[in-house]
């Protein structure tokens, strides 16, 4: 990155990234607070906040996959390849070549540049005014014509995806569901909460709070979220938080569940039905410690052991031995080896 700033130059504000972990380390960190620069990420989950650069990644992909034609091994081979095509491809939003952009002139041809004398061909460069005049030019009008026809097309575009996708909008103080992206199984619940909506910041996305009052420790998508009704909300007052699940009782449908509460004795467990959870997912994780799970009719069903049934599928090596006395099959084993 140092190389990449030393020979484009430093950015003036901010620098933005996704949350990959070459990204997000206390190296870039520091080096970024050394240099006086803000580093930004983007919200999880939020690829749109990010859009241009994305695209070009999806676009480098899919060249990748052409080259490679199934030997993804050898993907590192081809980035200055691709480079070089992305660099020279006329993009739909500038109607240029980012190359031309960037160096004011065309990228060289693959064509011969020697006479049949296999001398080099005589070009007349550019004298040093009319380069002057040239990077002049394009800072004055190129750049600012391109800035002009970027924000027509941006704006185009968000009309055209604001008409197929109408995204919802939370208002500040309103109960939401976040869709769970660590699902343990595909039984699991999609969603857990609630969670209350603080505000919705510049991105679009938004800062929650969990029923403690907690700031949630990042912004969340639309995409994440979803309006639940706001009467079934239980007040903070009458929230409890559960240690562990202890026992159970009753048949699929009718259970309960034995709970012991965080800073409470065992005088004071409850027994409580799964729609008294607000987060489902302890019951799920108490059928667990039990190996066991519920299936599709809420029936407990004790979890295969899946490496015992392939130890008991796998053949040892005493199941290929001969069916003939130990002493024997000894005596034959040592006279293949002397011999």
């Amino acid at each position: 990155m140092v190389d990449t700033f030393s020979l484009l130059g430093y950015p003036r504000h901010f620098v933005c990234s996704d949350n990959g972990s070459e990204f997000k380390n206390e190296i870039l960190e520091n080096l970024f607070n050394a240099m006086g620069i803000d580093k930004r990420y983007t919200t999880p989950y939020h690829p749109s906040a990010n859009e241009a650069a994305e695209r070009y990644v999806q676009s480098a992909k899919k060249i990748l996959a052409k080259f490679l034609e199934g030997a993804t091994e050898d993907w590192h081979h081809y980035i200055p390849s691709v480079q070089l095509m992305i660099n020279n491809k006329i993009s739909t939003r500038l109607q240029t070549t980012p190359f031309s952009l960037m160096f004011a002139r065309n990228i060289n041809d693959f064509i011969e540049y020697r006479d049949d004398a296999g001398e080099l061909k005589k070009k007349e460069y550019m004298p040093h005014d009319e380069l002057l005049k040239r990077i002049d030019y394009m800072s004055q009008v190129v750049f600012p014509a391109i800035q002009d026809r970027t924000d027509l097309y941006t704006k185009r575009q968000k009309e055209k995806a604001d008409s197929k996708n109408r995204q919802s909008t939370f208002p500040e103080g309103s109960y939401v569901m976040v869709r769970d992206r660590e699902q343990y199984n595909s039984l699991s619940p999609v969603y857990k909460g609630p969670y209350r909506v603080v505000r919705q910041v510049q991105g679009g996305a938004y800062i929650l709070r969990d029923v403690d009052e907690t700031l949630m420790s990042r912004n969340y998508s639309p995409e994440e979220l979803k309006l639940i009704s706001q009467d079934e909300i239980i007040p903070k007052d009458e929230l409890y938080e559960i240690e562990a699940i202890i026992n159970h009782r009753g048949e699929p449908g009718n259970r309960e569940y034995l709970v012991r509460w965080k800073t409470y004795s065992k005088d004071d467990d409850s027994w409580l039905t799964a729609e008294a959870f607000t987060d489902p997912e302890l019951i799920n994780i108490y059928w667990r410690k039990l190996g066991k799970s519920i299936n599709q009719n809420g029936e407990v069903v004790k979890k295969k052991n899946n490496e015992a049934e392939k130890n008991k599928k796998q053949k040892l090596p005493s199941d290929y031995a001969p069916n003939i006395p130990n002493e024997d099959y000894n005596k034959v084993k040592k006279a293949l080896i002397e011999k």
